[in-house]
């Protein structure tokens, strides 16, 4: 099973915005349905490490955050627990056998412990992956081609010119790249040819809808004053395009593997039996057993005189 934040280096740099955002406190979230507390981080500290829109050099990871929750899981567990602590150490020294005996398994050996660890009686955690599905905010930037030049463009060429725009309109820092994409689509003057080329930027989680607004207005403040012009790859080829249509504001839906935490329910302890009624066996009180011996004592005296 996969477990959040296999990179050892994966944790918060402490770094926070102006507003004090992103700290290794992890009491920011980010934006939308599937909100997730985030903290900055150096740049490639994490495997689902996003660029900082605010901070230069940084960006901004909700593993680290995941993996800071169950190092102070763990902590408290081994604090309470002998027994989760006695099974780090084995797991450790297993890590540690294995790396000198087989080198080649040594890579996969510090996962399968950690999952063994999170997996133990004592452990207050199970890590597991999911795909969750969130709603992103968009800004949609379009300009129209010569006709039959839009749909030319290689597979690398539609990438790299999607990072051309947002770098071109300014905005590239509260962008989210991994989850923005380009297609070419039918014009309103030419609906008969593909000679749009229109780009759909998700904003980062952690710019704010204030700041999201902020920056379209920006952008078509550019849009209008004819400044806004990019230089595109097009089948090998420069072709220099200014955006004309204004920006417009939309959203997406996004889906994104994540990773969450559930009690552990696994238990070592078993269940005893409750205990047996005893049988206790019911005596008859003095004064029914006197009376009882009485009247047969009287029946033995009356057969003797009759007989």
């Amino acid at each position: 099973m996969a477990t959040a934040a296999t990179n050892l280096s994966c944790s918060c740099s402490g770094q926070t915005t102006p507003d004090g955002n992103g700290g290794a406190d992890c009491k920011s979230e980010s934006q939308g349905k599937g909100s997730k507390p985030f903290c900055y981080t150096s740049p490639g500290a994490c495997d689902d490490g996003k660029n900082a829109g605010q901070l230069s050099n940084t960006e901004y990871s909700t593993d680290a955050c995941a993996a800071t929750a169950a190092a102070a899981a763990t902590d408290a567990t081994n604090a309470t627990s002998p027994t989760a602590a006695a099974a780090a150490t084995g797991a450790a020294a297993a890590t540690d056998a294995a790396a000198a005996t087989n080198p080649a398994e040594a890579t996969a050996a510090p996962a399968e412990a950690t999952d063994a660890q999170a997996r133990s009686a004592d452990s207050g955690q199970v890590a597991s992956r999911k795909q969750v599905t969130t709603t992103k905010a968009t800004m949609k930037l379009a300009t129209t081609m010569a006709e039959g030049l839009c749909e030319t463009q290689t597979e690398p060429e539609k990438t790299a010119n999607m990072k051309s725009m947002a770098e071109a309109s300014g905005k590239d820092g509260q962008l989210d790249l991994a989850n923005s994409g380009a297609a070419c689509e039918a014009g309103r003057r030419r609906a008969a040819s593909k000679d749009n080329f229109a780009v759909t930027f998700a904003f980062a989680e952690t710019v704010t809808a204030a700041q999201i607004k902020a920056a379209i207005a920006e952008v078509n403040v550019k849009i209008d004053s004819g400044s806004f012009k990019v230089s595109l790859a097009v089948n090998g080829t420069v072709v220099e395009v200014a955006i004309t249509e204004t920006a417009t504001q939309g959203e997406k839906t996004v889906t994104e593997w994540v990773v969450t935490y559930a009690p552990n329910n696994t238990t070592n302890a078993t269940t005893a039996a409750p205990p047996a009624t005893p049988l206790v066996a019911k005596v008859p009180n003095a004064g029914a057993a006197f009376a009882g011996s009485s009247a047969l004592a009287t029946l033995v005296l009356a057969a003797a005189l009759f007989a």
